[in-house]
């Protein structure tokens, strides 16, 4: 009786740990590689330990598997770190350059309207889309004078107490410069940038403008813009040269 007590005792713990370790095995199938690993270490020195105690293997054996065993499991554990912090980098970096992307596109489709309303089309020429941002005008209609409180806009009108002229802003003022322009933006406009894709080293966004005949026969124009060199697939773009479209393929 006292030789079974004994045998329990001394099987007790490395047989819990075998048990504990195929538990984790079978129950954190979907967990990720670090945490299978660990469950079979765990069996695994309890494996070694019941064969140690029955005599199967010696000391000295069971001491070079386990430390094998460990170290294996730790080189494994830190390459699975490494992998999954470099997942997260490139992820981060990703998202980064996904936003400044989209800013300068939106950037450029806001200077493509302005320069649409101006002159009823769009262009593919970087130089005139700049300069228009720098030395174009917008026209706006404004109204001068006051609206008493006991009548609409349009009665002030009739009456001559406000007058409608029609008034021209700077491009650059109004649509990146104004401060409700700024508070649209997560990073500041520098027009010379206009025309590159962010960390790109120079490249140049593909911007072609054109005209197309609609199904009723009339022409439209169309514009299409797209990062050329995308860090990662789909590539970025607004427009299309098919339909009559500025919609981004990002969340708007």
């Amino acid at each position: 009786m006292e030789d079974l007590k004994d045998k329990f005792a001394r099987f007790f713990f490395p047989g819990a740990l075998t048990i504990i370790g195929l538990l984790i095995l079978i129950t954190g199938a979907q967990q990720n590689a670090m945490f299978k690993t660990g469950g079979a270490v765990i069996a695994l020195v309890g494996i070694i330990s019941i064969l140690h105690i029955a005599g199967i293997i010696n000391k000295m054996v069971a001491v070079v598997v386990t430390i094998i065993t460990i170290g294996g499991s730790a080189g494994m554990a830190y390459m699975n770190y490494y992998s999954i912090d470099s997942e997260l980098r490139y992820l981060n970096k990703k998202d980064k350059i996904a936003s400044h992307v989209i800013q300068r596109l939106k950037d450029i489709r806001t200077a493509q309207v302005a320069f649409h309303d101006a002159n009823q089309r769009y262009t593919s020429h970087w130089d005139t889309l700049e300069n228009f941002i720098l030395t174009g005008k917008i026209p706006m209609l404004k109204a001068f004078g006051e609206v008493p409180d006991t009548l609409t806009e349009g009665e002030a009108l009739e009456l001559g107490l406000i007058v409608r002229d029609t008034v021209y802003e700077s491009v650059l003022e109004r649509e990146f410069l104004s401060e409700s322009a700024r508070k649209r933006r997560n990073y500041p406009f520098k027009v010379d940038s206009l025309r590159y894709v962010p960390f790109s080293d120079g490249v140049e966004f593909y911007m072609n403008a054109g005209t197309i005949l609609d199904a009723s026969g009339r022409r439209q124009t169309v514009l299409l813009v797209e990062d050329p060199k995308p860090f990662a697939e789909p590539a970025l773009r607004f427009g299309d040269m098919e339909k009559a479209t500025l919609s981004g393929n990002w969340t708007e």
